[in-house]
């Protein structure tokens, strides 16, 4: 079965050096999962808040969700009937200036926005979701008495060819490091991977 429990939340610094990457997240996230709610947090005083308004209510609503040509006549109808809107976040400036970067961000998202039983989707915003089979996942894994999990990355080729080398072994660690500790003994004793970072909120 598909889960329908789900949130996906883009963590972005929200500056013009990441405006592209950020906006093609978000237009691909919003097209390719047109059932899940999706949330942006960004700091207080972030460069691009302006625009990320603007771009969400006019562009990405307007254009590419009611024309994805995967999505049928009856489901923009109910898009457009629903009014479905991508909530942004703000982090205030006096929150923990102890923590910083993204997880100043997520910690931030926990204490102010989860709710019990509901699984929150952390990516950057220059991920990009290939497909769903993680929906249909999480039930199987949930029954199991998991509450986070990884998926596994497929690494894109930037301007920076060392940044790519230095990424590419990321591929491998998932299907065997990660997976083994994940998967087999069900504890992540060599570490978790925070880009597609799925957690639920056990208590």
């Amino acid at each position: 079965m598909k889960s329908n429990k789900v949130e996906i939340i883009i963590v972005s610094i929200a500056n013009e050096k990441v405006k592209n990457s950020l906006f093609e997240c978000i237009n691909h996230t919003n097209t390719n999962f047109p059932d899940i709610p999706i949330s942006i947090i960004v700091d207080d005083g972030a460069q691009l808040i302006d625009s990320l308004f603007e771009y969400i209510n006019k562009d990405c609503l307007n254009s590419s969700l009611l024309y994805n040509s995967k999505i049928s006549a009856k489901e923009r109808l109910d898009i457009m009937k629903a009014k479905r809107s991508i909530n942004i976040i703000v982090v205030t400036k006096d929150y923990r200036p102890d923590l910083i970067a993204k997880g100043r961000s997520i910690n931030y998202f926990v204490e102010n926005h989860v709710k019990d039983l509901k699984w929150y989707i952390f990516i950057d915003d220059d991920n990009l979701i290939l497909d769903d089979n993680f929906l249909y996942e999480i039930p199987f894994y949930e029954l199991k008495g998991y509450s986070p999990f990884n998926p596994v990355l497929k690494i894109r080729r930037g301007k920076s060819k060392l940044a790519f080398l230095m990424d590419y072994p990321i591929d491998y660690n998932d299907i065997t490091i990660f997976g083994f500790f994940t998967g087999i003994l069900k504890s992540p004793l060599i570490g978790m991977h925070d880009e597609m970072l799925g957690v639920k909120e056990m208590f």
